[in-house]
């Protein structure tokens, strides 16, 4: 009863930007797009791994199989100090995933943290509890990334989740009533869900929500088998290309699927964009972590991130990292050489809502 109650309040326990600081906000993250890209040479983006637990068994993803220590969790002050941290050096996006961000149960008094600290949020789910958790954060969240790799029965059976794509619609649906309009899927691109590409599209299309589409993650000794050859990955997204002129709300933008389709290789400037911090308060510089030229700098809890940000260890790490092309995810093509190439001389403000929230 107490969890209902709690529901049922929270739009009023976590009210909605009004006009005025929704336009606070846009103009202060322009502003401090240009000065920490183009002056600071600092990050912009904070992504938090709340937590590592997860309620699918992906076939294409093993992180499910670390063990999380509660006692070692960040706690709500120890995140509050680090947002207070974040904002006076100009970092103004918030992204919270995991895991399954929506298994913590604090995530709402997270996300207000977040939002009290005029972050622009971005939640990533599997979408399996948003339904039952959609009134706690609609009001908390700007943009709202689901996972959704195929139709009906395929996608639980890529996700090992009896029943999750009626979850996932069920979940929409939901923030649909609540009045929440900005909802992306994200579709991981494998040997297993080739044949979907089109159903994907017009599941968007239908639903009225975007889509972006990526190619799998080597999980060397685990998805091996998933991996797209460079054949399959030309024709697949060059059937993403023509799916994207025909109007389906495809985000990706034709450079990022011309430069997969090709096999292309270029510059990755994402992590002098961001940083990542997992449920620990662990800081490193990449997901994909040392073996890949990432930097895990320490413990947020011995870290002042201004000295690390203004450090020459930073600045060598992140220049290190501009030729990585160990990866295709999605980040790389926010941090790509021409989207930094624009980054440093637009607004900020401009990019977020083509890119995340529209």
């Amino acid at each position: 009863m107490e969890q209902k109650a709690h529901l049922s309040n929270s739009q009023a326990i976590f009210p909605c930007l009004n006009r005025r600081e929704q336009i606070v906000n846009s103009l202060r993250a322009g502003f401090f797009s240009l000065y920490n890209l183009g002056i600071r040479k600092t990050p912009i983006i904070l992504n938090h791994k709340v937590t590592i637990r997860c309620d699918c068994r992906c076939l294409f993803c093993d992180s499910w199989k670390i063990k999380e220590d509660p006692k070692k969790l960040l706690t709500l002050d120890e995140i509050k100090h680090i947002f207070e941290q974040a904002k006076k050096l100009g970092l103004f996006l918030y992204s919270a995933w995991g895991g399954e961000p929506l298994l913590r149960s604090d995530l709402p008094e997270i996300l207000y943290l977040a939002k009290n600290s005029h972050f622009f949020t971005v939640l990533s789910t599997d979408g399996s509890l948003l339904a039952e958790r959609a009134k706690e954060l609609v009001n908390l969240v700007d943009l709202f990334l689901i996972s959704l790799d195929g139709t009906e029965e395929k996608h639980d059976q890529i996700r090992q989740y009896p029943g999750l794509f009626n979850r996932v619609v069920e979940g929409i649906n939901q923030l649909r009533a609540l009045g929440r309009t900005k909802i992306r899927l994200f579709s991981s691109v494998n040997t297993q869900n080739l044949d979907q590409i089109f159903a994907l599209a017009e599941f968007a299309r239908e639903m009225k929500v975007s889509i972006y589409f990526y190619p799998t993650l080597r999980f060397p000794g685990y998805n091996d088998q998933l991996i797209l050859s460079q054949k399959q990955t030309e024709e697949c997204f060059q059937k993403i290309i023509e799916l994207k002129k025909q109007g389906y709300p495809i985000v990706n933008h034709y450079y990022y699927l011309e430069t997969i389709r090709d096999g292309k290789e270029t510059p990755c400037y994402f992590p002098k964009m961001h940083i990542y911090l997992d449920w620990e308060g662990t800081l490193y510089t990449c997901d994909l972590g040392p073996e890949h030229k990432g930097k895990v700098w320490g413990n947020i809890r011995e870290i002042n991130l201004s000295q690390l940000f203004s450090s020459p260890e930073f600045k060598r790490q992140t220049d290190q990292m501009v030729n990585c092309n160990a990866c295709r995810l999605s980040c790389w093509e926010l941090g790509s050489g021409k989207w930094y190439q624009v980054l440093s001389r637009r607004l900020r403000e401009k990019l977020i809502y083509e890119y995340w929230g529209q």
